[in-house]
């Protein structure tokens, strides 16, 4: 019979189920912080590919719509879903701070009005206003759309996208995250201009995602990927998993005016 590989065999560090990549609750305790959260300040280790993956398992591919999917299906440790290294946009090199100056940018969707300026959604469906599941005393959030199709388990993904403009002078960005996804049925991942940011697979409660967005135009995708591999026949879906990702309470801190 086969043998499972040890793990260190691996050459990406996995991350346990129920884990959020970069940070989530303060856990990197060797980045800066901002008013006691941690900001993600490892640079982007590579460019991601925009045409096939040629790393399997590893979901790096910048998201868009109608790209060539990859080929080959890729092998799974059990409950594991491995990760490059911490890559996000730019800290700027003063971080904001609480004070004078300081400019938030925020959406808590319960005003029910999506997509609105600066947001955009598209691809194999559309994320949506939801009453199911919100952060805290919220009502409202940003839902995934379901692509879920056992019989026909093609690759499929949906973004919604926040995009500023390049007066932007960096800051800070927060989100609220339920992710209940798990691979190889489906991820989310956070990319800033292409690169993933933060991959969120099992999170089952309202999370906390901080990442440090850069000075200058950036094109932010909150990405819902089912089957990216096109794995078929897809294992069955536990019990624990809804297969829906809900975003909340998003706000971008910044020294400067609002994008």
């Amino acid at each position: 019979a086969p043998t499972m590989p040890p793990m260190s065999a691996l050459t990406s560090a996995p991350v346990a189920t129920g884990s959020v990549s970069p940070t989530v609750n303060n856990q990197t305790s060797a980045s800066p912080t901002v008013n006691n959260e941690t900001i993600v300040t490892d640079a982007p280790s590579a460019a991601p590919s925009t045409t096939t993956a040629t790393d399997a398992p590893s979901v790096s591919a910048a998201p868009s719509t109608g790209e060539k999917q990859p080929t080959e299906s890729p092998t799974y440790m059990p409950s594991y879903i491995p990760t490059k290294a911490p890559v996000a946009g730019i800290v700027p090199s003063t971080a904001p701070t609480t004070g004078s100056g300081l400019t938030t940018l925020s959406w808590d969707f319960e005003d029910q009005q999506f997509p609105i300026d600066p947001w955009t959604t598209g691809g194999d469906g559309v994320w949506a206003i939801d009453d199911t599941n919100a952060d805290g005393g919220s009502v409202y959030s940003l839902k995934s759309p379901d692509l879920e199709d056992d019989t026909n388990p093609s690759p499929q993904l949906s973004n919604a996208t926040l995009t500023l403009s390049d007066t932007f002078a960096g800051g800070v960005m927060r989100m609220r995250v339920l992710a209940s996804v798990l691979p190889p049925r489906d991820i989310f991942v956070v990319y800033i201009d292409g690169e993933s940011a933060a991959q969120l697979v099992d999170v089952q409660e309202f999370t906390d995602v901080v990442l440090g967005v850069g000075p200058g135009a950036h094109v932010i995708d909150f990405s819902y990927q089912y089957n990216f591999f096109g794995v078929d026949p897809l294992p069955p879906s536990p019990p624990s998993r809804i297969g829906s990702v809900w975003i909340d309470n998003v706000s971008i801190e910044t020294l400067a005016a609002v994008p």
